[in-house]
C-alpha cells in the first residue's frame, strides 16, 4: 500500500505529492502536488495559481524542476467555470503564452504537460494509452453540471479517436462530503444522478459528494469504473497540504498530467 504522501527532489527543489490509485498506463504520469514544497525563496506552503504573480510562477518553476520538466513547460487554461475544452498542441504552454478560455485541456503531444488549478473543485486527469490522448479537467459544480467531463471525453474521441472504455482517470484532492454544504443554484442544477450523492440536512443544510458525482459522470460517459481512482482526501480537512476556499488555507493547488517522450530526456514520475 502506498504511503499517504510522496516526496520527489531534483536540484534544490522538493515537491510533496499525493498518490492516487495505480500508476497511469503507458507513457503517462498523473501528478497531484500539494502546496508543501521545499526550495530556496519559497514559503512552506506555496500558491501555484495562474493569477498568483511572480511568487506563484516561481512555485510552478520549482515544481517543474523537482519533476524534471523545463521551466514554463506547463499548459493551462484560464478556468472560467465553463464546460469548454481546448486542444494544447506541441509547444503550446506557459512559455509560449498559450492561455485559452476553457476548463479542460486535451492533447496527444509527446512531452506535453497539462495542468489544472483547484482548491475545492475536482481536478480530473485522464489518459488513453491506445490513442495517446490525455486530458486535464477543472470540475467545479458549475462546470460539472454544464458537462465539462462529458465534453472532454467527447473532444478526446473527436480529435484523437479515443474510446472512453480505454480511458484511465484519476480524481485529485477536493472538498469532501464531510465539508461541502450546498444550496441555492447548485441544488437546482444537479441532475437526478447527482442528487443521489446528497447526504443529510442537519442544521447546516445538505452536503454533496462532488467526487462521487464526477465518478458517476465518467462511468455514464463510458469510462470503466475499474480504471477510475480518487484521492480520498478533503482539501478543507488538510490545510497543512492543500488550499481550500472553505478552509483557512488560501491559494490554489495544482494537478498535472504529462506524456513522457519516447526519446529520453527528462524522466518523471508515473
Amino acid at each position: 500500500m502506498k504511503q499517504e504522501i510522496e516526496r520527489i527532489s531534483r536540484g534544490e527543489s522538493t515537491a510533496t505529492l499525493w498518490p492516487v490509485g495505480d500508476e497511469m498506463p503507458g507513457d503517462f504520469s498523473a501528478i497531484f502536488a500539494s502546496r508543501a514544497m521545499t526550495a530556496p525563496g519559497l514559503p512552506p506552503l506555496v500558491d501555484f495559481a495562474r493569477t498568483g504573480g511572480d511568487a506563484a510562477k516561481q512555485a510552478r518553476d520549482r515544481l517543474c524542476e523537482a519533476l524534471g520538466l523545463p521551466s514554463g513547460s506547463l499548459s493551462f487554461a484560464k478556468q472560467i467555470h465553463s464546460a469548454d475544452v481546448a486542444v494544447a498542441g506541441p509547444g503550446q504552454n506557459e512559455a509560449s503564452g498559450f492561455l485559452p478560455d476553457a476548463d479542460a485541456l486535451i492533447s496527444n503531444a509527446e512531452g506535453a504537460a497539462l495542468a489544472v488549478f483547484t482548491a475545492d473543485c475536482v481536478p480530473i486527469l485522464m489518459a488513453d494509452p491506445e490513442s495517446g490522448a490525455m486530458a486535464a479537467v477543472h470540475a467545479g459544480w458549475r462546470g460539472m453540471t454544464s458537462g465539462v467531463i462529458e465534453n472532454a471525453l467527447a473532444a478526446m474521441k473527436r480529435e484523437f479517436g479515443t474510446n472512453p472504455q480505454g480511458v484511465s482517470a484519476r480524481l485529485g484532492p477536493c472538498v469532501g462530503l464531510c465539508c461541502y454544504e450546498v444550496g441555492g443554484e447548485l441544488l437546482e442544477r444537479l441532475s437526478d444522478s447527482d442528487r443521489k450523492h446528497l447526504s443529510g440536512g442537519g442544521s447546516g443544510g445538505p452536503r454533496l459528494d462532488l467526487d462521487a458525482c464526477c465518478r458517476k459522470r465518467l462511468e455514464a460517459a463510458g469510462v470503466n469504473p475499474k480504471n477510475v481512482f480518487s484521492a480520498g482526501v478533503c482539501t478543507k480537512c488538510r490545510p497543512d497540504l492543500f488550499a481550500s476556499y472553505r478552509g483557512r488555507a488560501g491559494g490554489l493547488n495544482i494537478s498535472i498530467i504529462l506524456k513522457r517522450p519516447h526519446h529520453g530526456g527528462a524522466q518523471c514520475l508515473k
